[in-house]
C-alpha cells in the first residue's frame, strides 16, 4: 500500500514537472520550438540612394572674348579693338603669334597683315612672281604687295622693313589695297574733310586719307584729328582692316596682279624722312579708331 502510494507521488511530481519545465527542442505541441534570437534574421538595410550630384551652370562667354582667349595672348586687346579682331580671328586672319595688340607695328608687320587679309579675301595664296625690288628684305608678302602695286618703298632700293608705320602711311597702304581688290569703286573724293591737323598731314597721304574716312574706315578722334604721324598699333590696324572687310562698297574679288592702283594723289613714296620727331603712340580714350562703337558694322 504504502509502495503504491509512492509510486503515485512520483508520477503525479514527474507530470507536474514536465508541464512546467519544456524540454528542449520539444514543444507541449510536439512541434520544434526554436528560439526567437535564433530563428529570427536582421532586415537588410535599406539601398539609400544618393540625390543626383546637380553641375552648376556653366558660366558663359561671350563669343568675342572666347575666340581671343582661345589663343592665350599675353595681354588682351583694349575694349574698343574685342569684337573687330575677333572676326577678324573668324575670317581666317592669322594672329597665332601675337603677343599684345597695343605695340606699334613695323613695315613688314603691317604688310604681312594686310596680305594675309589680301589672301583671305581674294582665295589666293601668297606667290611671288616678279623679282625682289628691294635690297633689305626678301620677305615674301612685301615682294608681293609691291607686285600688286600695294606698296612702294622709301626709294626704288630699300623697303625699310623694320620701321615703325605712322598712320596716314597705313592710310595710303590700304587705299592701295582697298582699291585693288575693288577696282569697281569710284575712287573720287565724295566729301571733303577739314581736319584739326590737315596742315601735318603729307601731301602724298592727303588724297588717300579723305577717301578713308569718307568709306567710314579712318575715323580720327573726338578732336577731329587724324593723327597722321602717330604711329599705328596692331589693335588698330586690324579695326581699319576689318572696317575695310565690312564696307558697303567692298567687294571681294581679285583683279589681274598687273593692274596697279595709280593715283595723282599719291607718290611713289609712302614713306618720308620728316624733320620733326614722331612720339611714341599714346592711347588717347576719345579716338574714334579706338573706340570701335559699331558705325562699322
Amino acid at each position: 500500500m504504502k509502495s503504491k502510494i509512492i509510486i503515485t507521488l512520483v508520477l503525479i511530481m514527474i507530470i507536474l514537472t514536465s508541464s512546467i519545465i519544456p524540454i528542449p527542442g520539444i514543444s507541449n505541441t510536439g512541434i520544434d520550438v526554436v528560439s526567437a534570437a535564433t530563428k529570427t534574421t536582421s532586415d537588410p538595410e535599406p539601398v539609400v540612394t544618393p540625390e543626383p550630384i546637380v553641375s552648376p551652370e556653366p558660366v558663359v562667354i561671350p563669343e568675342t572674348i572666347s575666340s581671343l582667349e582661345d589663343n592665350n595672348y599675353s595681354k588682351m586687346p583694349s575694349d574698343w579693338s574685342i569684337k573687330q579682331i575677333s572676326d577678324a580671328i573668324s575670317i581666317g586672319l592669322d594672329l597665332t603669334n601675337v603677343e599684345t595688340f597695343d605695340q606699334p607695328l613695323t613695315r613688314k608687320e603691317f604688310v604681312n597683315l594686310i596680305m594675309d587679309f589680301y589672301s583671305i579675301v581674294s582665295d589666293t595664296p601668297i606667290s611671288v612672281s616678279s623679282t625682289n625690288p628691294y635690297s633689305d628684305t626678301t620677305d615674301p608678302a612685301i615682294i608681293k604687295a609691291h607686285e600688286l602695286g600695294i606698296v612702294k618703298g622709301i626709294d626704288n632700293e630699300r623697303f625699310n622693313p623694320d620701321g615703325l608705320l605712322t598712320r596716314q602711311e597705313a592710310s595710303l597702304i590700304l587705299y592701295r589695297l582697298f582699291r585693288h581688290l575693288s577696282p569697281g569703286v569710284n575712287g573720287s573724293l565724295i566729301v571733303y574733310h577739314e581736319f584739326a591737323d590737315a596742315d601735318i598731314i603729307s601731301n602724298w597721304a592727303f588724297g588717300a586719307i579723305q577717301f578713308m574716312y569718307d568709306h567710314n574706315i579712318l575715323l580720327g578722334n573726338l578732336q577731329n584729328k587724324i593723327m597722321p604721324k602717330e604711329f599705328i598699333t596692331l589693335e588698330q590696324s586690324i579695326v581699319l582692316i576689318m572696317r575695310v572687310y565690312k564696307s558697303s562698297e567692298f567687294k571681294k574679288q581679285i583683279v589681274d596682279s598687273s593692274a596697279i592702283i595709280n593715283s595723282e594723289d599719291e607718290t611713289d613714296d609712302e614713306y618720308e624722312e620728316d624733320d620733326e620727331e614722331d612720339d611714341e603712340y599714346e592711347d588717347d580714350e576719345d579716338d574714334n579708331d579706338d573706340n570701335d562703337d559699331g558705325d562699322d558694322d
